[in-house]
């Protein structure tokens, strides 16, 4: 597949409680032709996924309000089809994946550049 037939995610949601780092995310994926929404915590995620469809959402694991996994799970059980379609962001080395091993593939540890974030947004998007 050529680049220009590469399918590029028209929405992506990503969900950020660091301001700096939630601005950094969104230049970098808006840069890489991306459409991107922004929410501050699991619960203002939630909200935004019951407006809109998204084909990617790009996940912090700790968050106030509502984590990553709580979000997630509560995610995928209103709108199965996103399963697959989460990236985790997270710079605690001590969350547990065994839990749910299928996780370990779309996590991306923090700190990150922008690039290696880009490799697995194109990798779920083709």
């Amino acid at each position: 597949m050529t680049s220009a037939a590469r399918k590029i995610p028209a929405e992506i949601l990503l969900v950020e409680d660091d301001k700096f780092l939630r601005q950094l995310y969104y230049d970098g994926l808006s840069l890489a032709g991306y459409n991107v929404d922004v929410a501050v915590n699991g619960s203002d995620a939630l909200g935004k996924l019951s407006g809109k469809g998204y084909d990617l959402v790009i996940t912090d694991m700790r968050m106030p309000v509502l984590g990553g996994m709580e979000f997630y799970l509560r995610s995928i059980d209103k709108y199965p089809e996103l399963k697959d379609r989460f990236i985790f962001m997270s710079g605690d080395s001590s969350w547990d994946y065994n839990v749910t091993p299928c996780l370990v593939a779309r996590r991306i540890n923090k700190p990150f550049k922008i690039k290696d974030l880009l490799v697995q947004v194109n990798a779920l998007a083709g």
